[in-house]
């Protein structure tokens, strides 16, 4: 087991008085990015951290390799095609990164190897990459550090050059102009967020850049693409709780946009356009959203085609000259259903082989299409890519990510139970193992998130056979916050009702334990950047209730990250947890908040992780919490800290280094579950 021999971090008077509330805060420096003493504390937590897994290093080594093993190291996507060319990706045994491919007439020409970029760089992360509609130029955002700052090239296909007027730092974003003769791209405020619209013209300076548009609210977010039929370019300002969309043509490089319908507060609707009349999603009459049309030149006479429906929240829609897709979600058991509308014939129903699954529109990218392309899994079935004929629901299998090594998935069971949190409300669980698993208290790894609104669907994941194939179970809470029930789902979870996700969490641990899957002292528990709020919070509230903790970038130092506007993201989060200058949110975040709450106690394991440079989650929210929490810990079970030095939110950007990072954090739950000599 882990010894408690831990370093200490040096304490510094420091308080914050508001609403008449003194919190100490001993730990504040660390915010000091530029201090050497902080610096020096991370690299003491790191060398710590690695000699307390020290002993874990074989295996680290044994759970890559088996992690390798698994994949298809030289792989390709399924191609896209775009005019003449069929594009794909492949991925290359031994490199971290793809190349971007295109085929003609049975040629293959290689456009973009990112490896050849990435060499010399510790992180290097690719966010657009989009070829000209004349397929001559290939424009690309790349992110050198992790802090998702991207700058912009444009490579000369036909000449093979790097054309030299280069538009600068950029939010990864990009969208053509159907003449090829340049792009609109997003670009950062001071908090790094997307605000304004720019378009960039071939051939021309910086200085000629075309400011289109500018979003001053610092609660909304800036983001663009094109419609179905490549007419059009859209831009969507959102923030948490509203939204509006600004569009204009897409042939040449204008700088005027029409807002589509002005921003009312709580009002979010998102479209698309079909050549003839627009297609809106919106949660105007209530909050499962309903779909409606309007035509090009009324934008504002909506017509409704999908009426909205009490416990069932339309998730998504895709339009084609042949049918109408829809992906909804039913708040009685969570999963999303897929009905096509043909436009000649019957409505029908898609069935997926699996109880609890993922899937959504895969790369569909022509409305002149009688085939619509989808991507679904399950927790005991890889992703796969098949298209499904619109007129009569004939399906052809494309592509099933391989799982090499002897995957039956046969030998795995997953299955869906329910917990009762402390309302009285019905909290689903998604559970998968080995078959032998289910019949006795195993040790369990649960999983949750419950923020924003994100679904978390179940998914496949071949590293997760490290520990299922060493008797582990896995488990996903889809607690309150997130959309898995749906969007009233969601809202339950947020601002004043922000508790239920902790309350939820908790009732799912205890289900797993009364109905037999595990016990307390074989619990572990993961989640990060907002399921790290989560880990935070109920750790505090039970910590007798987990043996063990693995938190990834965790958002724990919530009062005091709210409090500074000058970071990236807070404005428009307090439309999601609260604004804490206000007296009443203030108090009912001081109630949870994972920082503030510590308490003497017997906490679990923990490994908490940041990243240096983390633009979303600072690095001083992981140093902080885990400075408190060995303060406070009244019991033998230790909590470490790992900081990744050239990473940001989303951690390592090589395929490789992700392995790496994996097998590190299981290397830490299959030492704490006394697993790690399997």
């Amino acid at each position: 087991m882990l010894t408690q021999r831990a370093p200490q971090i040096p304490e510094k008077p420091f308080q914050i008085t508001l609403h008449g509330d003194t919190r100490e805060d001993p730990f504040h420096w660390l915010r000091e990015r530029d201090n050497p003493d902080v610096m020096a504390v991370l690299e003491a937590e790191n060398e710590w951290t690695s000699s307390q897994l020290a002993d874990t290093e074989q295996l680290q080594q044994t759970l890559y390799e088996a992690m390798r093993a698994r994949i298809q190291e030289d792989d390709m996507s399924v191609p896209v095609r775009k005019g003449k060319y069929e594009y794909y990706l492949r991925t290359h045994a031994g490199k971290e990164y793809p190349s971007y491919w295109r085929r003609s007439d049975g040629q293959d020409e290689c456009l973009l190897d990112v490896n050849l970029l990435a060499d010399g760089h510790e992180f290097f992360e690719v966010g657009d990459v989009a070829v000209s509609p004349n397929h001559r130029f290939l424009a690309l955002a790349v992110d050198k550090a992790g802090d998702e700052h991207y700058t912009l090239s444009v490579l000369d296909l036909q000449q093979q050059q790097w054309l030299d007027d280069a538009p600068g730092e950029c939010a990864g974003e990009l969208v053509w102009t159907m003449d090829s003769a340049g792009f609109y791209f997003t670009r950062l405020d001071d908090q790094c967020r997307p605000w304004q619209l720019v378009y960039h013209r071939l051939g021309g300076s910086e200085n000629e850049l075309k400011l289109c548009m500018e979003e001053p609210d610092q609660r909304f977010y800036m983001g663009i693409g094109r419609n179905v039929t490549d007419e059009m370019v859209l831009v969507t300002l959102a923030s948490n709780t509203t939204s509006e969309i600004h569009y204009a043509s897409a042939l040449t490089g204008g700088v005027s946009f029409t807002c589509l319908k002005t921003r009312q507060q709580e009002l979010e609707y998102y479209a698309d356009f079909d050549g003839k009349q627009f297609w809106i999603r919106a949660n105007d009459t209530g909050p499962g959203f309903r779909l409606v049309t309007a035509p090009a030149d009324l934008p504002d006479q909506w017509q409704e085609v999908i009426p909205h429906q009490s416990g069932i929240t339309l998730d998504d829609y895709e339009i084609f000259s042949e049918g109408l897709i829809l992906f909804r979600r039913f708040a009685s058991d969570g999963c999303v259903r897929m009905e096509v509308r043909p436009t000649n014939a019957p409505a029908y129903s898609v069935v997926f082989p699996d109880p609890v699954y993922s899937v959504g529109a895969f790369d569909n990218i022509h409305y002149e299409c009688d085939v619509v392309r989808l991507g679904y899994e399950s927790l005991t079935r890889p992703e796969s890519v098949f298209e499904l004929k619109i007129t009569d629901g004939t399906q052809q299998l494309l592509k099933q990510k391989e799982v090499r090594g002897g995957y039956e998935p046969a030998e795995y069971l997953s299955r869906r139970i329910w917990a009762v949190s402390a309302d009285g409300e019905r909290v689903p669980v998604s559970v998968v193992g080995r078959k032998e698993s289910f019949y006795q208290p195993a040790p369990l790894l649960l999983y949750g998130y419950g923020a924003y609104g994100e679904s978390l669907d179940p998914w496949f994941s071949s590293g997760r056979l490290n520990l299922l194939d060493r008797g582990m179970m896995f488990a996903i809470a889809h607690v309150r916050g997130g959309g898995d029930l749906g969007e009233p789902w969601y809202l339950a979870g947020k601002m004043e009702h922000k508790e239920n996700s902790f309350h939820d969490f908790i009732a799912c641990a205890e289900a797993l334990i009364q109905d037999g899957y595990t016990a307390s002292d074989k619990l572990v528990i993961t989640g990060g950047s907002a399921g790290g709020t989560l880990m935070g919070a109920v750790a505090n509230m039970r910590p007798e209730l987990f043996h063990a903790v693995a938190a990834d970038v965790p958002f724990v130092d919530v009062i005091n990250t709210l409090l500074d506007d000058s970071l990236p993201l807070t404005v428009t989060e307090y439309e999601e947890w609260g604004n804490p200058n206000e007296e009443e949110a203030y108090q009912r975040i001081r109630q949870w908040s994972p920082y503030d709450n510590i308490e003497q106690a017997d906490y679990p394991h923990m490994l908490i992780q940041a990243a240096m440079n983390d633009s979303r989650v600072p690095y001083w929210e992981a140093a902080k919490w885990l400075a408190r929490l060995r303060q406070n810990n009244k019991g033998s079970r230790q909590q470490l800290l790992h900081t990744r030095m050239d990473a940001g939110h989303g951690g390592a950007s090589g395929r490789y280094q992700a392995l790496h990072e994996a097998a590190f954090e299981q290397a830490f739950i299959l030492k704490v579950m006394a697993l790690d000599h399997l």
